[in-house]
Order: C-alpha cells, then structure tokens, then sequence
C-alpha cells in the first residue's frame, strides 16, 4: 500500500468512524494496512498535515490525521543507536562566536 492509499483509506475510515465511534477499530485497520511499517504511517502523516495546511477548515483530514498519529504511537519507534553530533572544534566554534568573551579552551 502506498502512502496516498493509506492516508484516503485513514479519510474514509474518519469518515465512517463518526457514524458508529469505532476508533479503535479503524487504528487496528491502520496498522494492519501499513504492515506496522512506521515510514508509510509517517508519509501519510505528512500528506495530511499538507491537505489541512491547505484547507484549515478540512475537518475530514484532521479526523483522518487524528487517526494516523493513533497509529504511529501503536507502531512505536525503532530504536536507533546514539550518534553524538558535532564534537571538538565544530562544536566550540559556534558557541565561542556567541560569547567572544569567553576564553578559548586549551588546545590539547
């Protein structure tokens, strides 16, 4: 199932869901659809986020959204190893322009 597909089927169970409140339901659906594959959730996510950007008043879309975010938390995350971000000089560069008052560290 490709994102589109997934994020028309999160608008038409929205759509259904208001007639009979079955919510859960269609999260389970959802998560079934995307084969728990958390990056095709994420995409429909943000081709929703799109539509409502476009349309603030697309209540259909928040509901489906609604819907999409239910089933990313029922997805989790993966866990990804810790990378650090910068170190050494590209990290004390930036924040000495900040403060040029602060001293320089030694050079080891």
């Amino acid at each position: 199932m490709t994102p589109v597909e997934l994020s028309d089927l999160a608008l038409e169970l929205a759509r259904r869901g208001e007639a009979n409140g079955s919510a859960a339901t269609a999260v389970e659906r959802l998560v079934a659809e995307s084969s728990g594959r958390r990056e095709l959730l994420e995409e429909a996510r943000s081709i929703l986020v799109l539509r409502i950007r476009r349309r603030s008043g697309d209540f259909e879309a928040t509901g489906a959204l609604s819907l999409v975010l239910r089933a990313l938390s029922e997805v989790g995350h993966e866990r990804q190893p810790f990378t650090a971000g910068p170190t050494g000089a590209r990290l004390i560069a930036p924040l000495q322009r900040l403060n040029p008052l602060r001293r320089r560290p030694a050079r080891v």
